[in-house]
């Protein structure tokens, strides 16, 4: 005891000494001292090591945290890029990537929708009219079972489908039927006058080409403001469009020199066999273009009323 500083006096006269030499104590003494020399050492080793696990683990939380803001941030940027922000559907940039992939094999026709009177809707009828017009006929549309519904620009929806449209179609009813139906905004029933543009695929045409032709019908019946109209791509539009500057010239001179000529095609009443009208039918002499390519020109031109 007095070996590790203990006076014997302030023990209990009762007391019983264990290993009254002190020979065990003082060994008991020097084991602590030993382990003390181990145990201090990997005490701080391994404090150093909850350490170090403490800043990784708070590192990867903070690494994880900005990876994941930096994907939701990067998913917020594409959405913003691929869909239009008015009605939350894709746009042409999407279309662009769609076409690139091997999903628009599927596609065998497209159809446009032109509203022609959207301008006009907000000076008649009131500020964001337009607006919901189209918002309520993109939700009507998106309904219709197609590939892809897609708002290219301000007025227009293209839709794909995997089947050939014809009239009488019942893609193409679907869509005339959603059209004619009037959009209710605020206490007015508004009936909106869109130009439908059909194209069924041709072996080897791109999406692109596709998008292009259907275009081009729309933008030939369009001049004619006829609401509701069902125009389907030929390949003579094209032809129209790339002359449509020579036919118009040619159309002028041919005015001037009397160079147009009229046929008259009977109509006949099948049941007493009599001739009960005619139908006038414009041809320029020399049949270098058909009527079908100058006709439309003309009447954009205002040429022809």
């Amino acid at each position: 005891l007095s070996s590790a500083g203990i006076s014997t006096s302030a023990l209990s006269a009762g007391a019983t000494l264990i290993n009254q030499t002190g020979q065990v104590g003082t060994n008991k003494i020097g084991a602590f001292d030993s382990l003390r020399s181990i145990f201090l050492p990997i005490s701080l080793l391994v404090l150093g090591i909850a350490c170090i696990a403490a800043f990784v683990f708070l590192g990867y939380r903070r690494t994880a945290n900005e990876v994941a803001e930096v994907v939701a941030q990067r998913n917020t940027l594409e959405r913003r890029f691929y869909t239009d922000s008015l009605t939350d559907m894709p746009n042409m940039q999407w279309l662009t990537a769609y076409a690139a992939s091997d999903a628009s094999k599927r596609v065998r026709s497209v159809l446009e929708v032109a509203l022609l009177d959207l301008d006009d809707l907000d000076e008649l009828h009131g500020v964001d009219t337009a607006d919901v017009v189209v918002k309520t006929l993109a939700k009507r549309l998106n309904g219709i079972d197609s590939i892809f519904l897609v708002r290219p620009n301000r007025s227009d929806f293209l839709l794909g489908f995997d089947v050939d449209l014809q009239r009488g179609s019942a893609p193409l009813d679907e869509v005339e039927r959603v059209l004619r139906a009037p959009v209710k905004v605020g206490e007015s029933a508004i009936a909106v006058s869109p130009c439908i543009g059909v194209l069924n695929r041709e072996r080897g045409m791109s999406i692109e080409e596709m998008v292009a032709g259907v275009d081009l019908a729309i933008r030939q019946a369009e001049p004619t403001g006829a609401g509701g109209e069902v125009v389907f791509y030929e390949n003579d539009m094209r032809v129209a469009e790339e002359h449509k500057y020579d036919i118009s010239s040619l159309l002028k001179k041919a005015i001037a020199n009397d160079d147009l000529s009229v046929l008259y095609q009977p109509q006949i009443e099948l049941a007493t066999n009599e001739v009960v009208g005619y139908e006038a039918m414009v041809r320029l002499r020399g049949d270098k273009y058909p009527p079908e390519q100058f006709i439309h020109i003309e009447e954009a031109n205002g040429q022809i009323v």
